[in-house]
């Protein structure tokens, strides 16, 4: 169970990014006890959180957040990829180079060959952000049944992911109050209906 936390925001209204991003991980500390990792870009816009339990590889290897060779992609994972190594085998066929032997940089070399399409390959349990620096946007992916959590939460100063709601909480760029009609709802029926949230 790794942590991840993402913050992307427009025009830098979301302040200090850093301080925002490091809180994030912090309160998910206990996703990830083995190491922790944080990435901004060069703009100051975009910021990668990671929180690490090491399972799969445990070199340094593994470390997130995970760029790729020319620097463009950068990826947070949280869960297990139980076809990697077919799908390190099939792209390694084609020419495709690793220097891991981590499910994490698999998904990041597959992103980079087949676009957002790389999840109908992935067979497992997971969570991923994938910040493009190049064209300045994010992909955020989990798996079919939903087995790790993915929060996340647009606002006029852009948008926060994490993998629980204590990191977005975190973040400052969310209102705590609840929203009295999806409390309501959650008493009523055992549930909040789409689009409301408790927050």
């Amino acid at each position: 169970m790794c942590g991840i936390a993402a913050l992307m925001t427009t025009g830098g209204s979301c302040g200090d990014i850093r301080q925002r991003a490091e809180r994030m991980g912090a309160v998910m500390r206990h996703r990830g006890p083995d190491d922790s990792g944080l990435w901004i870009n060069t703009d100051g816009n975009a910021a990668l959180v990671h929180r690490r339990l090491a399972i799969i590889d445990l070199s340094a290897g593994g470390l997130q957040p995970m760029r790729s060779q020319d620097g463009r992609y950068s990826l947070v994972f949280n869960g297990e990829i139980y076809n990697y190594k077919a799908l390190r085998e099939e792209m390694a066929a084609t020419g495709v180079s690793f220097e891991t032997n981590s499910d994490t940089e698999v998904i990041l070399k597959l992103y980079e060959t087949r676009g957002t399409d790389c999840v109908r390959a992935l067979r497992g349990m997971f969570a991923f952000i994938i910040w493009d620096e190049l064209e300045k946007r994010a992909f955020l992916a989990r798996d079919p049944l939903g087995i790790k959590p993915l929060f996340y939460a647009v606002t006029p100063q852009g948008l926060a992911v994490a993998s629980e709601l204590r990191g977005i909480r975190s973040s400052g760029v969310i209102s705590l109050d609840l929203d009295p009609s999806a409390v309501q709802s959650y008493f009523a029926t055992g549930s909040v209906p789409e689009p409301l949230t408790l927050l």
